[in-house]
């Protein structure tokens, strides 16, 4: 045996032993014995070795057998190297013979070792399986235990509980049969304190038979007790009260139970009147009906004054309604003013993520086409507006902020983008009339020109109000570049003098790019954290890879998750697009 190897290049043995071997090894004869175990991390052992006769090496054939391993020598062959990987734990003995021909065989070389068993399979850690699943086993009979102590303690307090309730309410039932008592034989001395009420007060028999008026009742209604029983008879229930109160009446006699009405009577001397009935049954102690007491109240200027309150509420609904009209007609014209996809579609694929916060929206977004000419490419400009506020002043910036871009694009042929937004700024302050009111209303923008330079190629040219532009490479990863911190109109600061910078790139067919206002990323949680621009830009990342359609799709599913049942906080807009070849 030459060589022996550990894994692919450690060499434990070289052919002959040191000096110091007694150490290490072990020898007898032919006969090597490692002293030192191996790591069972180690497993994998490889032997070398070669016949002491060099003359006939071509003809010599060996065979192998690794006892513990292998039931049976190797068949004869002329191979000097032997490997056993992944072997498991134990004791094992390498052993090699040779033979010249069909000569005999030469005595057997061996080499002993033995392989450690992993740490989870050494006896001790076999020892800490058992303790730890006797553990486990004992503490989870203390907390069965413990869990049925504490079911039977609850169900100790609840049938203590649920006794002490059954004796407080006998208890209570007593005390209000004597209440009940103490309030009947109260009722001759209620009667005087009625008597000189402003309500018209009426006490009937268990029939509704009446028996006693107040002076309050001959003085709202006109009548004492013998012109009203001769007139209208001298029970409560009559063919001349309508249907329902007879009902509710009824109600009361035969539930014994407080009910309410409301009634319009005339009195004697023609006045009309609204009143409010309030009707308590007077019982005994053994729950039998002994009396009525019928308490009314003159509400006619209650009702006067719901009357006035619901012609108000008329008037109020009538003027929303044509506000409302009015805030529909404006979303008309708004979208009116919008794009229509039939026309963009014809130089580039997008998705649209509009969501205004009210019906009309302070975002707005914006595209032209001018064709090639003679000196210079054809450009497509697109833009994504976010206006000061939202609803309907939001919406009228909007259509300011629409036409002025037409005016300059369209009209003065200005294509490059900072000066489109320098002469945006202009325009916007000239309008407003800035620079002689208190007014700061203004915009943020993000604006491109996408110049045709060839079958697959354009150069893409960016200004920024306050808003950046991310778009995609070949490689999936999302870039953004910043706008300027100046934004479009508003009272004039420091920043309102930095320039509008333009950044240019060039993209092919296969880049996407995103022109969004601030509304998805500021969008907040129930927990009042915002959506961020991070977690923006990962659902960009990750919707990438997807079509422009499903893209929308999985924006809109992120926003709505995240806002669950949280308000809307402000305008939404996300235009992606990817050029077409041809423009």
């Amino acid at each position: 045996i030459r060589k022996v190897t550990l894994g692919r290049d450690s060499v434990i043995f070289s052919g002959y032993l040191p000096p110091n071997f007694a150490a290490f090894y072990s020898k007898e004869n032919n006969n090597i014995k490692l002293n030192k175990p191996i790591a069972y991390s180690n497993n994998s052992i490889g032997f070398t070795f070669v016949s002491n006769s060099y003359q006939h090496a071509d003809i010599i054939a060996y065979s192998t057998m690794l006892e513990g391993f292998d039931r049976q020598w190797s068949e004869w062959n002329k191979q000097t190297e032997r490997n056993y990987t992944n072997l498991p734990e134990g004791k094992y003995v390498f052993k090699v013979k040779g033979k010249l021909g069909n000569q005999e065989e030469y005595n057997i070389s061996s080499y002993e070792f033995v392989i450690l068993p992993p740490i989870y399979r050494t006896w001790w850690a076999i020892l800490l399986y058992f303790v730890l699943a006797a553990a486990f086993f004992i503490i989870s009979i203390e907390l069965y235990t413990r869990r049925l102590r504490n079911a039977n303690l609850k169900l100790e307090n609840t049938i203590e509980n649920r006794t002490k309730q059954i004796s407080e309410q006998n208890f209570e039932i007593k005390e209000q049969a004597k209440l009940l008592e103490r309030t009947n034989k109260e009722l001759e001395k209620l009667s005087i304190v009625a008597d000189k009420t402003t309500n018209a007060v009426i006490i009937t028999d268990h029939k509704g038979n009446i028996e006693w008026l107040n002076n309050g009742f001959k003085e709202m209604f006109d009548y004492d007790l013998e012109e009203f029983t001769t007139t209208f008879g001298n029970c409560l229930l009559n063919t001349t009260n309508p249907s329902y109160v007879n009902k509710i009446l009824l109600s009361a006699i035969r539930n014994k139970t407080n009910v309410n009405y409301e009634m319009k009577l005339t009195s004697k001397k023609g006045k009309e009147m609204w009143i409010h009935a309030n009707i308590t049954p007077i019982t005994d102690s053994n729950n039998r009906l002994q009396k009525l007491i019928v308490i009314d109240s003159d509400i006619t200027a209650l009702k006067k004054a719901e009357r006035e309150t619901q012609i108000q509420k008329e008037i109020l609904e009538e003027q929303n309604k044509y506000i409302t009209a009015g805030i529909e007609y404006a979303k008309t014209i708004q979208q009116a003013s919008l794009p229509l996809k039939s026309v963009t579609d014809a130089y580039f694929d997008s998705f649209l993520l509009y969501k205004p916060k009210d019906v009309v929206s302070g975002d707005f977004y914006w595209f032209t086409h001018i064709e090639a000419t003679k000196r210079s490419a054809a450009k497509t400009i697109v833009a994504v507006v976010d206006c000061t506020g939202h609803g309907v002043p939001g919406a009228f910036m909007s259509l300011i902020g629409s036409r002025l871009l037409s005016v300059i694009v369209n009209e003065r042929r200005i294509v490059a983008p900072g000066k489109i937004l320098e002469n945006l700024d202009r325009e916007i302050n000239i309008a407003l009339m800035q620079a002689q009111t208190d007014n700061a209303d203004g915009m943020d923008v993000c604006l491109c020109c996408i110049e045709h330079v060839g079958n697959n190629a354009f150069n893409l040219t960016f200004a920024g109000a306050k808003r950046p532009l991310y778009y995609t490479a070949n490689s999936g990863m999302v870039h953004t570049i910043k706008g300027s911190r100046r934004r479009i109109g508003g009272k004039k600061t420091l920043q309102s003098n930095l320039p509008f910078e333009e950044t240019t790139i060039e993209i092919t067919t296969d880049t996407l790019i995103y022109l969004t206002t601030d509304g998805f990323i500021d969008q907040n949680s129930a927990d009042r954290t915002r959506f961020g621009t991070r977690n923006f830009l990962n659902n960009l990342q990750q919707g990438s890879k997807f079509e422009l359609q499903k893209q929308k799709e999985t924006l809109f599913s992120a926003l709505s998750t995240f806002q669950a049942s949280e308000e809307q906080r402000d305008d939404i807009t996300i235009l992606g697009i990817r050029m077409k070849k041809s423009i």
